[in-house]
């Protein structure tokens, strides 16, 4: 039998933006998952709370995040974001990382957003490499494409990939979001063709400007 369990992530930003002028942009979000083949337990970190800061100013972004790299560990982020503006929209972030933790180390982050009139693609690519001790590494990547079907509405794919030390797995999966200029609410469906791994995030975010 599937074994359900309830996970909630508190996350300050979804993906990253460039702040307009000289004010500063903070994404709120927060992100209900339900696993279908864990158990509920608080010492396995399950309900897992994950909460993660990103803020940007100008080209400055960056994220303090805890639980998101890896499990009892804090993640501090500095990047810059190149921004490019035609037909599409293009933003290039890349950052560098210090963890500590469970997991003490460096990491490497690269964001990349393509958004059009009907359409977003969000790329996250991460590499993280723990101390010279243990050397443990991983890769980790989660992207999407929305297409924007009818004014605020949206469907997608989304995919999550992970090559670790400790395990492996690529989660394909389906979205559907509703977005304004301020609010974002999307769902995302993984391995929604195996229920022996199916999962499913509710997002909700909200941007504010100071």
């Amino acid at each position: 039998m599937a074994r359900i369990i309830f996970s909630v992530l508190l996350i300050i930003g979804l993906y990253p933006g460039v702040a307009q002028d000289n004010k500063w942009m903070f994404l709120l979000a927060i992100l209900p998952g339900v696993y279908t083949h864990d158990q509920i337990s608080l010492r396995n970190n399950n309900p897992l709370i994950i909460g993660l800061i990103p803020f940007s100013r100008k080209n400055l972004y960056g994220e303090l995040r805890y639980n998101y790299d890896f499990k009892n560990t804090l993640g501090l982020y500095l990047g810059r974001s190149f921004k490019r503006e035609k037909k599409t929209t293009h933003i290039l972030t890349p950052q560098l990382g210090l963890l500590n933790g469970d997991f003490k180390g460096l990491s490497y982050q690269l964001y990349y957003q393509v958004i059009g009139n009907n359409f977003e693609v969000n790329y996250q690519n991460q590499f993280s490499l723990q101390n010279a001790e243990t050397q443990k590494k991983f890769y980790y990547n989660w992207s999407d494409v929305q297409l924007v079907i009818k004014e605020y509405f949206r469907l997608g794919g989304s995919v999550q990939f992970y090559r670790g030390f400790d395990k492996n797995y690529l989660d394909p999966g389906l979205l559907a979001g509703y977005r304004t200029p301020r609010l974002f609410v999307v769902l995302f469906d993984f391995n929604f063709h195996d229920l022996s791994k199916h999962y499913f995030f509710l997002g909700l975010q909200y941007t504010i400007t100071k």
